[in-house]
């Protein structure tokens, strides 16, 4: 692992920046001109990530592509657990001295790392004149993954395996029951009522499910924070409501309280009639069905307003590797960021296509026109909106979970929940 003399001065910061404010991105340097790697040894380039399984497999097959594709580069990809492993694995190596070249972050942790100044902006390779992006790539980005990777109006990651919550659903027993897919929460609280008989559940409830209460509280017309996250506004009446709206659903009795691990197999056993998780699953929760029922999937139901939330991941090129490390691991996410990958990863596993290009180009354009929950799946991302990005949203988010939890459970009100995770949530941005 690289040892970076550079990075010793950020560790105070990194480590801080778990309580800092909204990442206050450090004053850029002026970009240097970026020039073709040397002739000689292919540079090395360290890849960090988060993907395994089938997920692994496909990521390894566009890694090797890659290697085989050009001579002045090896990427090798090193599995550092899931999202929450890889996170604390970064933080111990950057306090360490040392860096991968590049690394899949989860979408809200971008935020810590732009705040400590451990990323390149990728907006200085982005602008590049010799190795940069053509304006079409960069406007054929989704501009709700664009702003995922963006702060203070650059873009500081490339947006990578993307993900939004979805409401999976067993159409079989909808038809049964004599009702349609739901649109709003009240068509989803009247369809779980219809399905509810005996062992037979509208749903499972997970009671910390922060991912689709946070869309619950932007679909209300709620916020989270302030724009420059000074302030918190989850426990402001708007935010307020979409948690009680919740409460309210999951406590009609047609709802069975289970952690995910255990509603996934009530749903696959077809015993409950929706399973909320996300669009990147799709193809495991079809391999993985054990009942005799049709598959359906559409959107989270929406409230006052159409809004989903997006999850996943980004990826970023650490600023303590050595220029030349740098520049490689740009012409890797440039290659595996272009819409001919990300048609690729998109239609090999679920995730969503983060460029528009991307849906006119095989395999993906096949097999949309062949699946229809596939390309179903497509018609939210207009209605896409980032999560919070702020340093020290892991933490946040444990609070917000703790409320949640409480609230589900009827142990407070969702306003005296939200405000005892307001308090403690607002001395984190306050750092």
């Amino acid at each position: 692992m690289k040892k970076v003399f550079a990075f010793l001065l950020l560790i105070s910061m990194i480590f801080s920046a778990c309580g800092a404010p909204a990442a206050e991105v450090p004053a850029a340097e002026e970009p240097a001109v970026i020039e073709s790697a040397a002739a000689g040894e292919p540079v090395e380039v360290e890849f960090w990530h988060s993907l395994t399984g089938a997920y692994g497999d496909v990521l390894n097959e566009l890694i090797d592509e890659y290697n085989t594709s050009q001579k002045a580069a090896t990427v090798i990809g090193v599995y550092q657990g899931n999202y929450q492993d890889t996170q604390k694995a970064l933080m111990a190596e950057l306090a360490a001295g040392g860096s991968p070249d590049v690394a899949q972050l989860e979408a809200s942790f971008s935020a810590t790392m732009v705040a400590a100044g451990a990323l390149r902006p990728m907006q200085d390779f982005i602008d590049d004149a010799n190795v940069g992006l053509s304006q079409d790539i960069v406007d054929a980005i989704y501009p709700g993954f664009r702003s995922v990777s963006s702060f203070d109006g650059d873009m500081y990651t490339m947006p990578f395996n993307m993900s939004m919550p979805v409401l999976y659903y067993n159409a079989t027993m909808l038809q049964e029951a004599g009702v349609e897919p739901p649109e709003t929460w009240d068509d989803f609280l009247a369809a779980c009522t219809a399905v509810t008989s005996g062992d037979q559940f509208g749903f499972t409830i997970n009671p910390g499910n922060v991912w689709v209460i946070e869309a619950l509280m932007m679909q209300n017309g709620g916020l989270l924070f302030n724009a420059d996250y000074t302030e918190v506004l989850f426990n402001k009446p708007e935010a307020v409501a979409g948690l009680d709206l919740w409460v309210e659903t999951v406590n009609q009795g047609c709802g069975k309280m289970q952690g995910w691990q255990d509603g996934r197999t009530e749903f696959f056993n077809g015993n409950v009639a929706f399973y909320k998780d996300s669009s990147g699953g799709i193809s495991g929760v079809r391999d993985s069905i054990v009942a005799d029922f049709e598959l359906g999937v559409t959107h989270l139901p929406w409230g006052k307003e159409q809004v989903v939330t997006i999850g996943g991941a980004t990826v970023g090129i650490f600023s303590a590797s050595p220029e030349a490390e740098q520049l490689a691991a740009w012409d890797f996410v440039k290659y595996m960021t272009s819409p001919e990958a990300v048609s690729r990863l998109s239609a090999d596993t679920g995730y969503l296509p983060t460029s528009a290009l991307a849906s006119d180009l095989d395999p993906l354009k096949s097999l949309l026109a062949e699946d229809a929950l596939r390309a179903s799946l497509l018609e939210s991302l207009p209605f896409l909106r980032p999560r919070p990005s702020v340093a020290g949203y892991a933490e946040i988010q444990s609070y917000l979970r703790e409320a949640i939890e409480a609230a589900t459970l009827l142990q407070v009100s969702s306003q005296e929940a939200l405000d005892t995770a307001a308090a403690d949530a607002q001395l984190v941005l306050d750092g």
